[in-house]
């Protein structure tokens, strides 16, 4: 959690300092040459018209700095519709056909919490983006009266679980696990080489839903809907803790 907070300030810091920081010290010198040089309206002209690009570029990037700390789709559309633009997005830009099965979930959990969702799904598919080769995915919320379920699933190459029970995390997986313990949540993963990657996040004390889906079918304390990709082809799972 330390260490993810103390990246999250890093990031943050250089951002300021190195984009705005300079983009607001080239609109000082622009302006400082406005007044050393009043008398030259050519040169006057061209230094408000670069103090108004930089300027442009500086909300631009302000606004990037502040949809990073919480993207602003979370206050506008709720983070359910946020989560549904997501995997639009990837779908998208991709090769792979992403589908999402989502059940509202808008105000279930706190502002901080939300985000950390947010991003969870967020780097989730950038992982199956980078690493997968997958043709086929999903991203699932279910809601019932025991808390939330995210499974994050592909139908790609997989991944050899004894690898990264060894290592601690790889794959990207690092960061996902520290976000899920920061929003008081479990990380499990279902994988082996050639038969895909099924993500699962289990957030546990949210909601009125009187019966979990899939608790017929449950491997190693998750539950395993039907419809999802793993069912067809079982694979090791391990928890990261």
């Amino acid at each position: 959690m330390i260490h993810l907070q103390e990246e999250e300030r890093q990031r943050i810091a250089s951002e300021l300092h190195d984009s705005l920081g300079q983009q607001l010290t080239l609109i000082q010198i622009c302006a400082t040459s406005c007044v050393n040089d009043v008398a030259n309206p050519k040169n006057l002209v061209e230094q408000l018209y670069e103090i108004t690009a930089t300027a442009s570029a500086a909300s631009k990037e302000v606004r990037k700095i502040a949809h990073n700390l919480r993207p602003f789709e979370l206050d506008r559309l709720g983070v359910t519709r946020s989560i549904e633009l997501v995997v639009d997005k990837f779908a998208t830009s991709s090769s792979i056909d992403i589908t999402a099965d989502l059940d509202l979930i808008d105000k279930l959990l706190p502002p901080d919490a939300e985000t950390g969702l947010y991003r969870i799904v967020q780097e989730g598919l950038n992982n199956l983006v980078k690493h997968s080769k997958a043709t086929e995915a999903s991203v699932t919320i279910t809601h019932t009266s025991r808390g939330l379920e995210v499974v994050i699933e592909d139908n790609g190459v997989g991944m050899d679980l004894s690898t990264i029970q060894a290592a601690g995390a790889g794959f990207g997986l690092s960061g996902i696990a520290e976000r899920v313990r920061l929003i008081g949540g479990k990380l499990g993963i279902n994988s082996s080489p050639g038969k895909g990657t099924r993500l699962v996040v289990r957030v546990d004390g949210i909601g009125k839903r009187e019966t979990w889906p899939g608790d017929a079918g449950v491997v190693a304390g998750f539950s395993n809907p039907n419809h999802q990709l793993s069912d067809r082809n079982p694979v090791p799972y391990i928890r990261v803790q």
